[in-house]
């Protein structure tokens, strides 16, 4: 085809409705000049391009080059456009059109004749609204699984999900044969109203939480217990968690109608014995070094090895 005829054919791909349509539109020849262009693409490059300009000269060309050249040589061999994801297209985006305020964009490649070679059609979509959408949905979702599976006056995971982690845990113990404990803790006050029991489990759950680790697992295991799984803790370690458990919340001063309520506890330690048992065997050793801490001194813990 002559000069004249791959000019008037690239003309005929570019009428008006090209130049007025919502998404972004270029065409670069071999040596990345922009052969065409139309105004929604040069108004998401910030009028950094324009017909004329090369790609290569553009800040910020020389980070996605590479990704221009691989995109290109694929559209070459296939028949077929390409459709590069917003995540990898937004990268681009902000890097070579830096002034744009588009975030989620989504290229569509195609390749075209002009003057004897291959020149390369960039579509740009700004796919934000449909995005946004999912975000929101995923968001959305999230938070009720959130509210599902944490228990609303400790803020805790409830006994369901801890006893998921918590077989997990104990399955990923035995496989590496690496210390693993457990706490059983009672939550109470002195005195204690049955009305108060709400306040007391949140105040109580509060101070638990923040003496362990990120690493550490908490739930509501009953409607006065928490437990707590310790992940490479021995039983030495864990005691140690324990009593200084049980001196912050038998310091613990919890307002209740006109006055204050101490706070109480009893806590059951143990710790994963060898490679044989299972994890429910583990909670019932853990319930026997409860009793026997409830049977003791106030805010006292036991531990059975």
């Amino acid at each position: 085809m002559s000069q004249n005829g791959s000019k008037q054919a690239l003309k005929a791909l570019a009428p008006h409705w090209l130049e007025q349509m919502r998404d972004g539109l270029m065409v670069v020849d071999a040596q990345w000049q922009v052969v065409f262009i139309n105004g929604a693409m040069r108004t998401l490059s910030g009028n950094r391009l324009n017909r004329g300009d090369r790609l290569s000269e553009v800040d910020g060309f020389e980070y996605s080059q590479l990704l221009w050249a691989k995109w290109r040589d694929e559209v070459a061999s296939s028949d077929q456009p390409l459709c590069v994801a917003w995540r990898q297209a937004g990268e681009v985006i902000r890097r070579l059109f830096s002034p744009s305020s588009a975030v989620f964009v989504e290229f569509t490649l195609y390749a075209l004749p002009y003057e004897g070679e291959q020149a390369l059609g960039v579509q740009v979509t700004d796919v934000s609204e449909r995005l946004g959408q999912t975000i929101r949905e995923r968001e959305a979702r999230l938070e009720l699984l959130q509210h599902k599976r944490i228990d609303s006056e400790s803020a805790m995971d409830n006994r369901t999900f801890w006893e998921t982690r918590f077989a997990t845990e104990f399955r990923r113990s035995v496989r590496y044969d690496e210390p693993l404990s457990l706490l059983l803790i009672d939550v109470g006050a002195t005195p204690m109203p049955e009305e108060a029991e709400s306040t007391v489990m949140r105040e109580v759950a509060t101070v638990v939480r923040q003496a362990l680790r990120e690493s550490d697992i908490a739930g509501r295991f009953d409607r006065s217990l928490l437990a707590v799984v310790l992940p490479h803790t021995d039983s030495e370690g864990a005691a140690d968690v324990a009593q200084r458990l049980c001196e912050r919340v038998g310091h613990l001063l919890i307002e209740w109608r006109d006055g204050s309520i101490h706070g109480r506890t009893a806590i059951g330690v143990i710790q994963r014995r060898g490679n044989a048992g299972t994890y429910t065997e583990m909670l019932q050793r853990a319930d026997d070094a409860l009793y026997e801490a409830r049977n003791g001194a106030p805010n006292s813990y036991v531990v059975i090895e």
